[in-house]
């Protein structure tokens, strides 16, 4: 996922398929929420768990990244709402693996979807969960109201559409329709509405601004996923505000 940026992907350089299957065997209760079904296309895993889980998962990510030779990790909580790993350094040189887990969809500051909606329509596909594509399309543009390729999957999969737009309600019909200007505004309107039904989540959200927009491994993820300058210099300026872990790599 670009965090508060395009849709677009740059294929990742790492085994994200393996990454998924390893994510997995580590907790049940994650799921692949978006490109689950096309993993070898994607730029990172757009994943979701419930906090509860996010311990085991960060623990599975850092045996996986050191077994193929990257040597850091990070773990990085500004996006509210979500935890993100980050793997580098090694046989990763200056390329980021990125791992989003989500718990709650931010929008406008309050949730759009959790992790337990996410799951609602799931499959499995070698041993991968995953959303079906038209619960998929749905969460996809909650998450990025322009989402053209959410609206095809919608139309792929009405019944995974309309499982999940059950549980959603308004917006998730709204999110569900063809797109139109008058349909979008609709859904933004309803979706910056909820900020008054979550005020504790947009007070969180609207403190984390500062250290969201200030941190480099953010801002590093949103180029390209790609360290500038030296890694080693770059793991010290994230150790200031993130928990990062040297990993000793396998033999």
């Amino acid at each position: 996922m670009r965090l508060h940026g395009s849709c677009e992907e740059l294929r990742s350089p790492f085994d994200l398929r393996s990454l998924a299957a390893t994510l997995a065997a580590a907790d049940p209760r994650f799921l692949v929420w978006k490109g689950g079904r096309e993993l070898q296309t994607q730029g990172d895993l757009d994943c979701a768990a419930p906090r509860a889980s996010w311990a085991v998962l960060a623990q599975a990510f850092g045996a996986w990244s050191r077994a193929r030779g990257l040597t850091a990790m990070v773990t990085c909580a500004h996006a509210p709402g979500t935890l993100v790993l980050v793997g580098c350094g090694g046989t990763a040189e200056s390329k980021l693996l990125q791992v989003d887990l989500v718990e709650e969809l931010l929008v406008h500051g309050a949730p759009a979807w959790n992790a337990a909606d996410a799951a609602a329509a799931r499959a499995s596909l070698d041993g991968i969960p995953h959303t079906l594509p038209g619960a998929e399309g749905v969460l996809r543009r909650l998450a990025h109201r322009s989402d053209a390729a959410g609206l095809e999957l919608v139309t792929s999969d009405p019944p995974a559409a309309e499982r999940i737009t059950r549980r959603l309600g308004v917006r998730g019909r709204l999110a569900a329709r063809p797109d139109a200007v008058g349909t979008r505004l609709l859904l933004e309107a309803v979706l910056a509405a909820r900020s008054f039904l979550h005020p504790i989540s947009v007070v969180r959200a609207l403190s984390s601004d500062r250290a969201r927009w200030g941190c480099c491994v953010l801002r590093a993820l949103r180029r390209d996923r790609t360290i500038e300058g030296d890694v080693d210099e770059w793991l010290d300026e994230a150790a200031r505000n993130h928990d990062v872990r040297r990993l000793a790599t396998v033999p």
